[in-house]
């Protein structure tokens, strides 16, 4: 419940922490809500921009398109240019052979995201020019399917950690030419349905490279060698006949929550089996366990083939097609040779360089760097990531803290740039305010506490703070009303004439304040003075 002063009552979500007051002019937005800050670092040049959206899909996608217009435009343009195809080439392959081959295995809620970016993104201001089409996303979505990744994952818990806590490590090795570091977003959901999730990754992509739910899930991937695939063959095309593998991640963070039996973890593992999978991929999973129950913390890494899952966890040896492995998993789907990866307590993993991954987390190794702390963790992404090293993260599973570096342009690497900490579970947890003068000019809303002010988070207000708005008229003009919509419904809302009132923030709420005139009597006399003219005018004729 959400108590607004004197009486009146809203329903309100389940109580979660903080909220934020922002005053926009909105072209009545389909409902949901959304709200755009930066997250800074010591040098802005590492600066990341990051947005948090909520409602339904359609609904988050508006807002992430209304909010990141520019960047969403930029990154777009950018993008489909680096992939080297003429539009008739990408019309041929992409939206008519490999969009329409993903398309049926993609959640409806994902294409309806999609088309809220288009419409929120035309009502943005300033307005994008050219404006940002269905068409430009979808090749977007499809084209990061086609990529070379060249990647790291690694979760350490338990005795491989300072403290026994999971420490998950994300280092994305790809083509640095394709600008999205230009770009970069962490986007927060919070759909009406499902737990809060944050993909980490660049404007215009709903997919995940990189992300964490409420949950205490963390997701990334490797991408593998499909031996099958081949760009020049068609006939090899039924290999992307299933959901991208940046929107299976999507679907990871926005499924996998806890049930009677089961855990989140065990819900991530099902989606990931469930598919329908395209290309080779490795993906690692951490779980940070339930605030109820830490121990049940865990992290398992997943080899896929479009029909086959490889799974591995913590202190387990693996080895794929290594005739000096009497153990070893024989899969010629799998194009790894002579591959094996020695078992270390409390470790799960799939590097791009074996030897030199395993020289940093062999405890007997005169390398060693560990127990793995955040710290640990990133000095680790620094000496195994590659030179195309477009995107690091660092995830903290329990305590849902990340730490991410993006590349800087086309040369300096992502190690080698800060990695700047970003708080998800304080966002996550987290309600906005939206406020809005019925009449520009009339008068005025004073948000106490002041939402721009020193003790508030740029994200927003501690659950519970008590929010005051008071409406403050202009010259002659007199306050009239509010107007407060119903959080879990876009076209309920009730009308306060108290001033000020109070709102105890537990759910996003959009608040207008109506003025009207006030005093005198000249407009209601010019109004009856002209009425008077017309009418002896007529009688005259």
């Amino acid at each position: 419940m959400c108590r607004i002063s004197r009486g009146v009552w809203i329903m309100g979500m389940t109580p979660v922490m903080i909220g934020v007051c922002v005053g926009i002019a909105w072209a009545d937005p389909p409902g949901g809500s959304g709200r755009k800050w930066t997250v800074e670092a010591s040098n802005p040049d590492d600066d990341i921009t990051a947005v948090k959206v909520s409602g339904t899909p359609y609904q988050m996608g508006w807002w992430y398109g209304n909010l990141l217009a520019a960047e969403t435009r930029d990154n777009l343009t950018k993008f489909i240019a680096s992939s080297g195809m003429s539009e008739p080439q990408l019309q041929a392959l992409i939206d008519n052979d490999v969009w329409l081959r993903m398309a049926p295995h993609i959640p409806q809620a994902f294409h309806d995201e999609l088309q809220g970016i288009v419409d929120g993104a035309a009502e943005a201001d300033p307005p994008v020019t050219p404006a940002i089409t269905l068409t430009e996303l979808r090749r977007m979505h499809a084209l990061v399917e086609l990529m070379e990744f060249n990647c790291t994952s690694l979760g350490a818990l338990g005795p491989a950690t300072h403290d026994g806590r999971l420490i998950q490590i994300r280092v994305l090795d790809t083509d640095m030419d394709t600008g999205g570091q230009d770009n970069p977003v962490i986007t927060v959901y919070r759909p009406d349905e499902g737990p809060a999730y944050c993909n980490v990754g660049f404007a215009g992509l709903i997919g995940s490279l990189a992300g964490i739910n409420r949950e205490r899930i963390a997701v990334c991937e490797v991408g593998e060698t499909t031996l099958e695939a081949d760009l020049q063959d068609p006939e090899t095309y039924y290999i992307l006949e299933g959901i991208p593998m940046t929107l299976l991640l999507k679907k990871v963070l926005a499924e996998s929550a806890g049930g009677a039996g089961y855990t989140a973890l065990d819900k991530a593992i099902q989606v990931i089996q469930d598919g329908p999978r395209t290309s080779n991929y490795t993906y690692g999973v951490g779980y940070g366990g339930t605030a109820s129950d830490p121990n049940d913390r865990d992290s398992k890494t997943i080899l896929t083939t479009r029909d086959q899952c490889y799974m591995w966890g913590f202190n387990e040896f693996v080895s794929y097609n290594d005739p000096g492995e009497p153990n070893t998993i024989w899969d010629s789907n799998v194009p790894l040779w002579n591959e094996t990866y020695p078992a270390f307590p409390g470790v799960t993993y799939r590097p791009q360089y074996i030897d030199r991954t395993v020289d940093l987390i062999d405890p007997v190794s005169p390398n060693y760097i560990g127990p793995i702390d955040p710290n640990a963790a990133m000095e680790i992404v620094r000496r195994v990531a590659m030179t195309s090293n477009l995107l690091d993260v660092v995830f903290d599973g329990e305590a849902l803290k990340l730490w991410v570096a993006y590349a800087e342009g086309p040369t300096s690497r992502a190690a080698d740039r800060e990695f700047v900490a970003f708080d998800f579970g304080a966002v996550a947890d987290s309600h906005t305010l939206t406020l809005k003068v019925r009449n520009d000019g009339y008068g005025n809303i004073a948000c106490v506490p002041d939402p721009n002010g020193p003790n508030v988070p740029e994200y927003g207000f501690p659950y519970g703070t008590q929010v005051t708005l008071t409406a403050e008229p202009n010259g002659n003009k007199v306050f009239k009303k509010w107007k407060i919509w119903d959080p879990n419904d876009a076209n309920y809302f009730v009308i306060d004439t108290n001033n000020p009132i109070r709102i105890t923030m537990d759910a996003d709420y959009r608040v207008k304040a109506f003025f009207k005139c006030g005093g005198g009597i000249a407009p209601p006399l010019l109004s009856l003075i002209t009425l008077g003219a017309l009418l002896l005018f007529r009688r005259r004729r």
